[in-house]
């Protein structure tokens, strides 16, 4: 008959290593993953590289939303001694930076020129334009396809199959509280702001 093998003491040792490694490897993952930047009662503004470029603000307690929808030629006062650029070229002129970034220097150009914190950002990689209407019948048809139960298995599968394509500092749990948040909102208490309509910029 054979004898089992027992473990010796180097084994346990071995085996309890890799064990508490794998432990927190996973609960690393798992914290990064639910780890966000917005808490889901505060205002939460974001900014969306898109042509034309969409700063949407939330107002959870107050259950109300913003969108400011601005022209890729506005000209935004840029920090870092970068002075103006046209909207359009800010997020692409970040990239060259590998300190600064797009995302951030967009948002920091948005709240130099507007006055509004910005907390979050979405862009295409590579300065992809992402593509939206900014009439509000077809805005309202948008939440009402992407922000209903039905839609949700759709949501989070294109949520992180986006990392291909999306460059943004949301996490999971962001984009579950921004969903709900958006969800709860009635559409006439969403304000939709086209700059170039409402006699705010001029051309030049």
């Amino acid at each position: 008959m054979r004898k089992k093998k027992r473990l010796n003491f180097w084994h346990i040792c071995a085996l309890t290593i890799i064990g508490a490694i794998s432990l927190s490897v996973f609960v690393l993952s798992f914290k990064a993953v639910l780890a966000g930047i917005w808490d889901g009662k505060s205002r939460f503004t974001i900014v969306i590289n898109s042509n034309p470029l969409f700063l949407f603000s939330l107002e959870p307690n107050t259950n109300q939303a913003t969108l400011l929808i601005i022209p890729p030629n506005t000209i935004l006062d840029v920090p870092y001694s970068y002075d103006t650029y046209p909207a359009y070229s800010v997020f692409a002129l970040g990239d060259l930076d590998t300190r600064k970034g797009g995302g951030k220097l967009l948002s920091k150009s948005i709240e130099n020129t507007f006055g509004v914190m910005v907390d979050g950002f979405i862009a295409g990689k590579n300065d992809t334009k992402l593509s939206f209407s900014s009439q509000s019948d077809e805005l309202f048809k948008l939440k009402k396809d992407y922000f209903s139960v039905y839609a949700i298995p759709k949501i989070f599968l294109n949520f992180f199959n986006a990392d291909k394509n999306l460059v943004k500092n949301i996490s999971f749990i962001d984009a579950v509280r921004i969903w709900l948040a958006v969800r709860n909102i009635r559409n006439d208490r969403i304000s939709i702001i086209i700059l170039d309509k409402n006699n705010v910029l001029s051309q030049e």
